[in-house]
């Protein structure tokens, strides 16, 4: 059993905006390089933005295509494990919401979202595997935003030897900027979030390391929340507001 230092970043990803997005990695890559972060979580969809594909097909992204590849370079450049995620490209039908592992210089692989919203069941296709990584000698997965009602996820990369598991969300709801009303959508979600993560958690004895966008964007406006959860799912680290920055967490597996 050893010391990992994770760095959960809570980012406001632009629709559409590669560049800007990939530029905005860069701060909290430094900020890790200080802290010691080994691996860094960035929220679901945070370089192309969590798009409708139909309005942003430029932003659908290839694993293989620069964008992605820079990414790769920036965990070797970093030395830094880095999750990030993005809309991906699919041939033979419509794209995934995509989760990638760079590291040391290479993409190590994507998960794919499995549990779709019904919105997003209209403009994405489901993964249907829980690939297992690895860092040093531990294993970890992926989950993505609504995964978190699918607890079937947790106990797959449980009984594959998953010791820690990842979730990225991008929970937006569709408001003007200002609405006073959202608060308690939001409030609602997170304490929902945070109950199920516990509760996974504990039934896996699994460590679960959760972030998500924040700020309002284009009609929609996410809460942020970065969260980790033990084996026996208490929650030891949680980010204080929706302001953007890294929660950095140091965990024993």
């Amino acid at each position: 059993m050893g010391e990992v230092t994770l760095g959960l970043v809570q980012i406001k990803s632009q629709k559409g905006a590669i560049g800007y997005n990939i530029i905005s990695m860069y701060k909290y890559l430094e900020e890790c390089r200080k802290e010691g972060v080994e691996i860094v979580c960035f929220p679901e969809m945070n370089i192309t933005g969590y798009i409708d594909p139909n309005v942003y097909p430029d932003a659908v992204l290839s694993r293989y295509h620069t964008s992605i590849q820079r990414v790769a370079d920036m965990s070797f450049i970093y030395q830094t494990v880095i999750i990030a995620g993005f809309a991906e490209k699919n041939h033979q039908g419509k794209p995934y919401i995509a989760q990638l592992v760079a590291k040391d210089g290479r993409i190590a692989g994507c998960y794919r979202k499995r549990t779709l919203s019904s919105e997003e069941a209209k403009w994405y296709s489901p993964g249907t595997e829980t690939p297992i990584f690895m860092y040093l000698d531990k294993n970890f997965g992926l989950a993505a935003c609504s995964d978190t009602n699918n607890e079937r996820i947790f106990k797959e990369y449980a009984e594959r030897g998953a010791c820690l598991v990842f979730g990225s969300a991008a929970p937006g709801i569709y408001a003007e900027e200002g609405n006073g009303e959202r608060k308690t959508d939001f409030e609602l979600s997170i304490s929902e979030c945070k109950s199920k993560f516990g509760q996974y958690a504990s039934e896996n004895e699994i460590y679960i390391a959760a972030t998500a966008q924040t700020g309002y964007n284009c009609g929609e406006d996410c809460s942020g929340g970065g969260y980790v959860f033990t084996p026996k799912g208490d929650c030891i680290y949680e980010t204080e507001n929706c302001q953007e920055g890294m929660l950095v967490a140091k965990i024993l597996i």
